[in-house]
Parts: structure tokens; sequence; C-alpha cells
């Protein structure tokens, strides 16, 4: 086998995994909507679940983020171990990017709609202090 059957393979899968993800979260919300729909024509009473607030999102997203980043970086790092690749490290390093974008998602999760240093630092405001001192009585 030559390189070419890699290639078509890295093809169909980065097409067929998002293509497989949507499929499956449009068909979670339609047996979701119909098991609704089946209760509400019976008379039971469906209650409404609450959408998630922004920092709950935010905080969900930096918590898959980090995870997947930490993830990944740690199983290219056991590869270039066992495999005495230093190479294999600069395909870890990749990993600093949603590594660092899971971090603000944190950040600003966990800020909870006050106004952190650290997540105005990130975002590019220089001058926080105006914006998070106290009024004066």
């Amino acid at each position: 086998m030559d390189g070419t059957i890699i290639g078509l393979v890295a093809v169909i899968m980065s097409l067929g995994i998002p293509l497989g993800a949507m499929y499956t979260y449009y068909r979670v919300r339609q047996l979701r909507t119909e098991e609704r729909l089946a209760a509400i024509a019976k008379g039971v009473s469906v209650p409404m679940e609450p959408e998630l607030s922004q920092a709950a999102r935010s905080r969900r997203a930096g918590i898959l983020l980090t995870c997947g980043a930490v993830g990944f970086i740690v199983a290219l790092g056991f590869i270039a171990q066992i495999e005495h690749e230093h190479d294999t490290w600069t395909a870890a390093a990749l990993g600093i990017i949603p590594l660092a974008i899971g971090i603000g998602y944190l950040n600003l999760g966990l800020e909870k709609g006050r106004a952190s240093p650290c997540a105005l630092w990130f975002y590019g405001v220089r001058f926080w202090s105006a914006t998070n001192t106290p009024a004066s009585a």
C-alpha cells in the first residue's frame, strides 16, 4: 500500500465525523420534540428545560477545550517518548492553541459577570481599573 489510501481516509474522516455529529444532534433534538409532543397529547405536564446561561456555556466550552488540549499534548508526548522522536513534540505544541482558548473560556465562565483583570487582559482591554473600581459614597 502506498500513501494514497491514507489521504483518502483522512478526507473521508474529516468530512464524515462532522456530518455524523450534525446528524446526531439533529436526531436527538427531533426525538426530544416528538417525546414532548406525545406527552402533551396525553395531557401530561411537561416542564421546559431552562437554557444554560452564557457563563455556564463558557465554562462548559472551557472545560472541554482545556481537557481536550491537555489530552492531545499528553498523548503526543507519550508517543514522542516511546518512539524517541523529538519532532513529535512540535505537533504536541499545537495543543497550546485550544488550551489557551479553553483557559479564556474558563476565565469568562468563572468571572460571573464581574470584570476580572485576567479576563480583560486576555481580551486586550488595558485600563480595567477604571471599570472595576467601586463607586464612592
